[in-house]
């Protein structure tokens, strides 16, 4: 294990458990580890500890990350200082922004320690040997412990709140730094994203709509050329289409009721039969799924793991997906509207065709039974 004992970190993040997470996990690798709550604060424990290091947040009340590194990388008694920001901005914008204000590595929150352990190396490797003036210098060689101990005007007004550095005060921030106007960006890009999706859903409501009226105009013409009158055929072949087509039913219909009657008693006993089975069947289940539950816990973990990274980058397109859905629902509106008075003639056009097939359907059946009731009365009068 290398050994940093003579290396001293600046951590500065406005967040009291982040930097007790990254000053224990420092500590615990040997460094030595001094701690900053805001942006002046951090500059002004940079400026007199000349540290190796410095971990930064970028949105800090006062001065913010970008604005610190930018003082530390134009001091040059602070040319052998490494600087690693440490934020959760999102990976594209903080790939952008941090080379402009002269980062040597930037980390995306949340993170794992390899990770960070990773890039620490890769910047004290690369700090490593960096000239710095004569006069500061004597006091960068100094030991990391003696550095880290030196007493400082705020040193314990940590993350107490309403108390500034009384050193240096925070300096005006700039008219209009490359961050924001990489976010101005970002913004008319989304602005035009959203402007073409809502054309495109215009385009679609509109579709949708003309294809509603031609699927309601045809529905209406289908619906009264069937409800118009058909020719009445006379009542006595009526009653004799009626009841051939009733002999071969009833028989069909006597058929299935014997069968019926004759298959209760055989279903009884199988359901009986079957009982004892299912009961044995469920108790030998029950081990296999309480097994099956326990072995899934795991997997169901990891995967709300793994899914957690993927839900924070969708997070902006969904966003951005908004203003095209609400465009989309209005578009639609009208489209609904046109087609409620379609609707409407529709159902009135059925309503006759309705009628005359239930009138129809009625007639026959009670005219066809009453000669089979003439029919029984004459048998008996045989008899």
């Amino acid at each position: 294990m290398t050994d940093y004992s003579d290396k001293l970190v600046l951590v500065a993040d406005d967040e009291p458990g982040m930097v007790a997470m990254v000053g224990g996990y420092l500590r615990g690798q040997g460094f030595q580890v001094i701690e900053a709550s805001d942006g002046a604060q951090a500059w002004e424990l940079a400026h007199e500890r000349l540290p190796d290091l410095v971990i930064l947040d970028v949105m800090m009340p006062g001065m913010s990350g970008w604005e610190v590194c930018r003082k530390i990388k134009e001091a040059v008694s602070l040319h052998h200082t490494g600087v690693i920001m440490l934020t959760g901005i999102g990976e594209n914008l903080n790939e952008m922004t941090s080379p402009l204000y002269g980062a040597d590595a930037y980390l995306d929150k949340p993170f794992e320690f390899d990770d960070l352990q990773n890039r620490i190396e890769e910047t004290l490797s690369a700090r490593a040997g960096s000239p710095a003036e004569p006069e500061p210098a004597a006091e960068a060689k100094k030991p990391a412990k003696k550095r880290a101990k030196k007493a400082s005007p705020n040193q314990g007004k940590l993350f107490e709140e309403g108390e500034a550095p009384a050193a240096e005060a925070a300096p005006e921030a700039p008219a209009e730094s490359t961050p924001v106007k990489v976010a101005k960006k970002a913004a008319k890009a989304a602005k035009k994203v959203a402007k073409k999706a809502a054309k495109a859903a215009k385009k679609v409501a509109k579709k949708a709509a003309k294809a509603a009226k031609e699927v309601a105009t045809k529905a209406a013409e289908q619906i009264v050329e069937a409800a118009k009158p058909a020719a009445k055929p006379p009542k006595k072949a009526a009653k004799k289409v009626a009841k051939k087509a009733a002999k071969p039913v009833k028989k069909a219909a006597k058929k299935t009721a014997e069968k019926q009657q004759a298959a209760e008693p055989a279903k009884k006993a199988a359901k009986q039969a079957a009982k004892p089975a299912k009961k044995a069947a469920k108790k030998a289940a029950k081990p296999a799924k309480k097994a099956a539950k326990k072995a899934a816990k795991p997997a169901k973990k990891a995967a709300k793991k793994a899914a957690k990274p993927a839900k924070k980058a969708a997070k902006p397109a969904k966003k951005a997906a908004k203003p095209a859905k609400k465009a989309a629902k209005k578009a639609a509106k009208p489209a609904k509207k046109a087609a409620k008075p379609a609707k409407k003639a529709a159902k009135k056009a059925a309503k006759p065709a309705k009628k005359a097939t239930a009138s129809a359907s009625k007639a026959p059946s009670k005219k066809a039974a009453k000669p089979g009731k003439a029919k029984g009365g004459k048998g008996k009068a045989k008899k």
